[in-house]
């Protein structure tokens, strides 16, 4: 479909699940977008649960992302991942989450701890953080998670540098908020990119709904493709 890398609609907005998710996702199950994710802060366990579930009743290929970024977290976060069959866990590494996933079947993609400020911003050169991720790719995780374009000063070397020498799928996660970031992914060769404030903030067709912006993000996938 479209372009190459591919685009998981992340039900959140401002690094929260969206309170409307459920609604959302609904009126919009019908578009050929496969892949869909979730924040594990925003919505309690039990209406998080119902939003896998019809996730994976629709068919769809279903993310979860910690942002509390303890080991306890993250941890908690794959078993619910596991216990609601969730496909694949976003978070910072830890080696027991990495086996609990290798256990249980879930994708894991880890993120670089180099990050601090309010907003989050990725902080220091770039070399040192492709070398920390190329330490977790060497540890079996199964491809990357990075916010590239919250780096402080060079996001697309870092996407570049990142590309050239990790050999795990790369996720571009957040800020992909135009054609041409999303152009610039694709040419690189990422795997995808996350995608949520920006449709929930109508980036693309100022007075459309989630839906009519997730459509015209289709639109310019099929284009870039």
């Amino acid at each position: 479909m479209y372009m190459n890398a591919k685009l998981i609609v992340m039900l959140t907005l401002n690094d929260v699940t969206a309170d409307n998710a459920v609604e959302v996702f609904n009126e919009c199950k019908d578009l050929p977008i496969m892949d869909w994710g979730f924040k594990n802060v925003g919505l309690n366990e039990e209406k998080r649960a119902y939003l896998a579930q019809i996730m994976k009743e629709a068919g769809k290929t279903v993310y979860i992302e910690d942002v509390l970024n303890s080991e306890e977290d993250t941890l908690e976060m794959a078993i619910f991942a596991h216990k609601n069959k969730v496909d694949n866990i976003f978070g910072r590494y830890f080696s027991s989450v990495k086996e609990y996933a290798k256990n249980n079947g879930l994708g894991y993609y880890t993120c670089s701890t180099k990050s601090s400020g309010i907003p989050v911003m990725l902080r220091g050169p770039i070399t040192e953080i492709v070398d920390q991720l190329k330490g977790y790719v060497d540890k079996g995780v199964d491809g990357i998670c990075i916010g590239a374009y919250r780096h402080e000063s060079d996001p697309e070397g870092l996407i570049k540098l990142l590309t050239s020498n990790i050999n795990k799928p790369i996720i571009i996660a957040g800020s992909i908020n135009s054609e041409d970031r999303m152009q610039f992914v694709n040419d690189q060769g990422c795997a995808g990119f996350t995608m949520g404030s920006a449709l929930f903030d109508k980036k693309f067709v100022k007075d459309g709904s989630f839906r009519d912006n997730l459509i015209e993000v289709m639109n310019i996938m099929n284009k870039i493709g």
